[in-house]
């Protein structure tokens, strides 16, 4: 390709270049200001605005309308979350595993088998749906257990309520924290 200043194609594709690394900047910029928003709204929502509710003795606030801006409710909730995280070490995962079991609910346990087949296992993979045990030969294969976020956040929070939050194992072994934030949701007018 003639890359001679002169040459209108290069220049084209040099300007339509810059402007695209122009544009990555701008995502990366952008993604690190909502990242900065959604920590000032956790803060907000979670820390100063639950003390700033209970100092006033109240669970929620109405504002209204104003200009464009749409009316809303502020309330005052609980909040429930808990993950046994895929990223922690063995031992602190089977630690929350007994706990979950120890505590009754070692139904939320799932338990998956990987198998592992070089690429052209086919019939292998075929027949091992059907008898895995005689023909998994050459096969890695991996048991993990693992409990969804969603599952184990809901179980703690039916725990706590329905007055069985002794029934849980220390919320730091689950993975699990509670605690109050303050929803805003659109009022009706």
């Amino acid at each position: 390709m003639n890359d001679h200043p002169s040459n209108p194609a290069i220049s084209r594709l040099r300007e339509r270049t810059a402007y695209l690394r122009d544009l990555h900047l701008r995502i990366k910029d952008t993604e690190m200001q909502l990242s900065a928003l959604r920590a000032e709204a956790r803060q907000l929502s979670e820390h100063e605005l639950v003390e700033m509710f209970n100092e006033a003795g109240a669970d929620s606030i109405g504002l209204p309308p104003l200009g464009n801006l749409p009316g809303v409710e502020a309330e005052l909730r609980p909040f429930y979350s808990a993950n046994i995280a895929a990223s922690w070490d063995e031992e602190r995962r089977e630690e929350a595993f007994t706990a979950l079991h120890n505590a009754g609910a070692a139904d939320l346990i799932k338990t998956r088998i990987t198998l592992d087949f070089p690429r052209d296992s086919r019939a292998a993979v075929v027949a091992t749906v059907k008898w895995l045990q005689e023909h998994a030969k050459g096969a890695s294969v991996a048991i993990k257990d693992s409990v969804h976020a969603s599952t184990l956040t809901a179980w703690v929070k039916e725990c706590f309520e329905k007055g069985r939050a002794n029934d849980l194992p220390p919320l730091d072994v689950i993975g699990a924290s509670t605690g109050w934030n303050v929803i805003l949701k659109d009022r009706k007018e």
